[in-house]
């Protein structure tokens, strides 16, 4: 997949966010995994300081 951001910009630093809602999304290959790529996709490697994947469906959630 190709990167999206403009190499001009300033490099400013984000945390990648990956969710899915249930178990089997997450092990599926929709999942958390099939999602890194396309997130990372947006700002260059050097930019992402972290990365935070969850399962969690929003009406069981806290």
């Amino acid at each position: 997949m190709p990167t999206i951001f403009f190499p001009t910009a300033p490099l400013v630093p984000y945390e990648a966010y990956e969710r899915v809602r249930t178990q089997p999304q997450g092990r599926s290959s929709f999942g958390l995994a099939a999602q890194q790529p396309v997130a990372r996709s947006f700002v260059p490697e050097e930019a992402v300081l972290g990365e935070l994947g969850e399962v969690e469906c929003g009406k069981t959630a806290e």
